[in-house]
């Protein structure tokens, strides 16, 4: 008996070469192919990859077909566990939905929010037609919100933006006038107490300026409510009639017959914006 050692990766192989192959009766070899190629290892061409080698997974997308758009449970036949920092797009025809793992817990019974063992898949963007929801929980919106249909709100609140909307007088205001102004560009209060020598033949009281500018093509449509007594009293010569400034605010212009100075008026206002 002739022992040789056959040295493969870094483990040898013990095997006497006067014993044959059963099937051709051929010597044993330390290394026998019959297609193939064994090259010097290790080389770049031809190493064996190990997991050390492969580059992080975090980011890069999983790319999932699905048989509904909004309730890819294909992306749980991929398996659960920890994916942080990577994305999934899940494809259906011609629609693409893409989702963003969060390790946190949520509702998958709601339409795009996929749950694996330590986190979620929540869609962030894509093309998708969405039916009905409830949403339980307050939502946020940091960018535009539009809506095709009708909206039904229980409660309007006028938003928390750091930017407010500026009040300044107008010349039907009179001579040092005082206004004020509190309140968001969607709903809020403005005070107007007239300086001396106040106009009136439709002059211009007020501009009020919106803390953040409407979309090219849409214009604010303001109302106003009297509040206080003086405002209530306003007859139909000394009503105040608010007017669109377009994507920048609106403004109050006086009546026929000139408001009383030293007098303040309050209103409320709430404005609507259309698309013109």
């Amino acid at each position: 008996m002739t022992t040789k050692n056959a040295w493969i990766g870094g483990h040898v192989k013990t095997y006497d070469n006067m014993d044959i192959y059963p099937t051709d009766s051929a010597p044993i070899q330390g290394l026998r192919v019959d297609q193939g190629r064994v090259d010097v290892a290790p080389t770049e061409d031809y190493h064996i990859v190990r997991k050390s080698d492969l580059p992080s997974l975090t980011g890069v997308p999983r790319v999932v077909q699905v048989a509904d758009i909004s309730n890819p449970v294909e992306f749980q036949a991929e398996g659960d566990g920890d994916f942080p920092g990577q994305i999934g797009i899940a494809y259906s025809n011609s629609a693409y939905t893409q989702y963003v793992w969060i390790p946190i817990s949520g509702d998958d019974s709601l339409p795009y929010l996929i749950s694996t063992d330590n986190g979620l898949w929540i869609a962030s963007s894509g093309q998708y037609s969405q039916g009905s929801q409830t949403v339980a929980e307050s939502m946020a919106f940091l960018g535009g919100v539009a809506i095709a249909a009708q909206a039904n709100v229980e409660s309007l609140i006028g938003s928390t933006g750091a930017t407010l909307p500026t009040i300044a007088a107008g010349p039907a205001a009179g001579s040092s006038p005082t206004v004020s102004i509190l309140g968001r560009d969607a709903v809020g209060g403005i005070s107007i107490t007239p300086g001396s020598s106040p106009l009136g033949t439709a002059g211009l009281l007020a501009t009020i300026t919106l803390g953040y500018p409407l979309p090219s093509g849409y214009s604010c449509y303001p109302l106003i409510i009297a509040k206080n007594s003086n405002a209530h009293a306003l007859d139909a010569n000394h009503f105040c009639a608010p007017v669109s400034d377009g994507i920048s605010g609106w403004h109050l212009n006086a009546g026929v017959s000139a408001l009383t100075q030293g007098s303040t008026y309050v209103w409320d206002y709430f404005c609507i914006s259309l698309k013109n």
